[in-house]
């Protein structure tokens, strides 16, 4: 692992002024199967912002592996930990499940808005991803224990469903899904249209 931190300036008496920090590992493990094929080989992090005595700001970051390239900016005030968090990421479909991977193209792309307000409740207001030819965009939210959640999309080629179902099918469905209630057992309403 290789850090450095580097500030033009820093106010040292007054925690303010521009910030830049540089990581890089030969690799990591973890214990989240879903995360550990996306940072897989080396990777590398460099974020420039700025401190202050009331907020951080990532006005600049980017992650780096081998499977993912994802930006991001943020925003964290110190007095209440509330958040504003954009990113955009474009991951290999092999980073995820196989049960997922099989309608997915070659790469992933998603971006979301977030935020987490001063009690802790966290909403995505702006959430899209595209692989191939499935895309879906919607929201979701937190708050305490409760999730909402609501995604439309479209699969423009179920064919690639034909293994998994076992017959061969054709055309295209639009979908949505919603949940909401208890993030340990909502409910899910799941709707879709096929041509």
């Amino acid at each position: 692992l290789a850090a450095q931190i580097h500030s033009d300036g820093f106010d040292i008496q007054n925690r303010a002024g521009p910030v830049t920090v540089k990581l890089e590992a030969g690799g990591l493990n973890t214990d989240v199967a879903t995360l550990a094929p996306l940072i897989t080989g080396k990777i590398d992090v460099d974020l420039a912002g700025s401190v202050s005595k009331d907020a951080i700001a990532v006005d600049q970051g980017t992650l780096r592996s081998d499977a993912l390239n994802a930006s991001l900016t943020a925003t964290v005030a110190l007095a209440d930990l509330s958040m504003q968090l954009k990113m955009n990421a474009d991951a290999v479909a092999t980073a995820f499940p196989p049960q997922i991977a099989s309608v997915l193209g070659a790469r992933v792309k998603f971006s979301a808005s977030a935020a987490r307000d001063p009690q802790g409740s966290f909403a995505a207001n702006s959430i899209e991803f595209t692989s191939g030819t499935l895309s879906a965009a919607g929201t979701a939210s937190m708050q305490g224990t409760d999730i909402q959640a609501d995604i439309k999309g479209k699969l423009g080629d179920v064919s690639v469903l034909s293994p998994t179902v076992g017959v061969p099918v054709a055309g295209g469905v639009d979908f949505a899904l919603s949940a909401s209630g208890a993030m340990t057992a909502p409910d899910f309403t799941v709707t879709a249209d096929s041509d």
